[in-house]
């Protein structure tokens, strides 16, 4: 039996696989089970076995957070466009502050309930004073972006933030040793074409709206990073969920105030028909998995996947759109989403199991390292 350990150990080695990682036990040979690992079984000789392939139990764990961060964004967004169709732009921020009280009532609601764990066990105020820069950087985010569509066209704002995803990378390299190989690159560059394809009727110049792109751009990379700093606390993805949110609120609310549009969005809002009620809610309460969904596949994967996928979002919403709300679809939209769904499948194939689990093993870097 010491003899099959150690041999097991040493393949598993050979293999690059961590048992520990993820928190996956090696399974016992006893217990009937064949382990599958880099295209060798091992297992109980005789006797009825049951197939168990680490790679595809890895893939799950980290593609499953992106899938349910990638549907959930959708739907929010296609909500939050119902709901804005029926009345006026300047309604989105009302909105916005509505899904983190949503978010705050949730979660909350289900800590009482005990459906998820405990919120508050292992917050102290440590933790709390760690998240505030996150939410700060959130409003920035926010405040920047809207200050630059004043300026800018909405496909100039989709190009600068493909450019984002690149920051993002660049961060994650310096900060995080989340090393590079030539396909990731290739991936993210193919996905800022994408985005240049999109707009490029609708390409302008204005310095101020550049200027305040360039800071979103340098805001949304930041947050990202910084959530993957912030996660590092240890708390659940529903305690990260509330903290964001409920330090975010009291950001959000003078600028709802100092936009002058909180009474006419109440109203909007209180004498709307069923049908508008219904998204709104609906819309709320997608929030909440949307924000939960984000914290999840910050941890599990990286801040370069999350902006990826946050990029490659704007796929399945053109095609969406173009068959919901009947958006105009022109040659060069057809061949932007076609170039991206490459970029994403690029992408997805290079972040293969062992660079996820074992970023140091068949990692190779374009990049000098520097830090």
């Amino acid at each position: 039996m010491a003899q099959t350990q150690q041999g097991t150990s040493s393949d598993d080695q050979e293999a690059g696989v961590s048992y520990d990682n993820e928190g996956v036990s090696p399974p016992s040979p006893r217990a009937g089970v064949v382990v599958v690992v880099g295209g060798k079984h091992r297992g109980a000789a005789g006797g009825a076995t049951r197939v168990l392939n680490i790679n595809h139990l890895a893939a799950t764990m980290w593609l499953l957070p992106c899938v349910c961060y990638a549907a959930s964004s959708v739907c929010t967004t296609l909500l939050n466009k119902a709901v804005i169709r029926q009345v006026e732009p300047k309604y989105s921020l009302f909105l916005l502050v509505s899904q983190h009280i949503a978010t705050v009532c949730i979660t909350l609601a289900l800590h009482c309930l005990k459906v998820i764990p405990p919120l508050f066990s292992d917050v102290d105020h440590s933790i709390v004073i760690k998240w505030i820069p996150l939410d700060v950087l959130f409003v920035l985010m926010l405040l920047t972006n809207t200050a630059a569509l004043k300026f800018v066209s909405i496909p100039i704002v989709t190009v600068f933030k493909a450019f984002s995803t690149v920051v993002t990378a660049l961060g994650d390299y310096f900060l995080f040793n989340q090393r590079l190989s030539i396909g990731i690159v290739g991936s993210l560059v193919l996905m800022v074409v994408s985005s240049v394809i999109a707009g490029l009727n609708d390409l302008e110049y204005n310095g101020w709206g550049y200027f305040w792109m360039t800071l979103n751009c340098i805001s949304t990379s930041c947050y990202a990073l910084y959530m993957r700093l912030a996660m590092k606390t240890k708390v659940p993805e529903f305690t990260a969920a509330f903290l964001n949110n409920a330090i975010a609120i009291p950001l959000l609310f003078p600028v709802l105030l100092m936009s002058g549009t909180l009474e006419q969005s109440l109203m909007h809002t209180l004498s709307g028909g069923g049908l508008f009620r219904m998204i709104f809610c609906m819309s709320c309460v997608s929030g909440f998995f949307v924000c939960c969904s984000a914290f999840w596949c910050v941890r599990r994967t990286s801040p370069t996947t999350y902006s990826m996928v946050g990029a490659l979002n704007k796929i399945p919403l053109t095609i969406l759109g173009w068959i919901l709300f009947g958006a105009s679809m022109t040659w060069l939209g057809v061949t932007s989403v076609c170039v991206g769904l490459s970029a994403g499948v690029w992408y997805t194939m290079e972040r293969n199991i062992k660079k996820d689990l074992h970023p140091e093993i068949n990692s190779r870097s374009i990049l000098p390292r520097i830090l």
